[in-house]
């Protein structure tokens, strides 16, 4: 029927902006804040001796393992005690951070909006299925 065909194109254009809308929620801690060691939001933000930002406890086992480059630029590292706390980028995330329950909030109803869509289309396929059903059996009894 010319309804289905329009519903499921409504349903496939709003699950496409959904998606593109979700990968962008994805990424909704950024790339900044995030370790380039563990890929985890940073707790303690420290800059070593090569000026990059690593969470203090990931650089500091990542040395303790007897490594003596940098994970990132692969320069030496001289000293593996020169690591000073990133105060700017903690006081970034910590800003972040309270800004973030909206965003979660506003990616939970995304991902609501997304199931609601999904399992619109599944009702739908399985009516279509059943009275898909009904039609061959009532063509079989004839």
């Amino acid at each position: 029927s010319p309804h289905s065909t329009s519903t499921t194109a409504t349903i496939t254009a709003l699950t496409a902006v959904m998606s593109s809308e979700l990968k962008i929620a994805d990424q909704d801690i950024p790339q900044a804040f995030l370790c380039p060691i563990s890929m985890e939001l940073m707790k303690n933000p420290t800059v070593n001796e090569a000026g990059q930002t690593y969470d203090y406890e990931s650089i500091v086992e990542w040395y303790a393992t007897g490594e003596r480059i940098d994970p990132l630029t692969r320069k030496p590292i001289r000293n593996v005690q020169n690591l000073l706390p990133n105060h700017l980028v903690k006081s970034q995330i910590a800003e972040w951070k309270q800004k973030y329950p909206a965003l979660k909030r506003k990616q939970m109803e995304r991902e609501d909006f997304r199931l609601a869509c999904e399992l619109y289309t599944r009702e739908h396929r399985k009516e279509k299925e059943e009275v898909g059903l009904v039609n061959s059996q009532s063509k079989e009894e004839e």
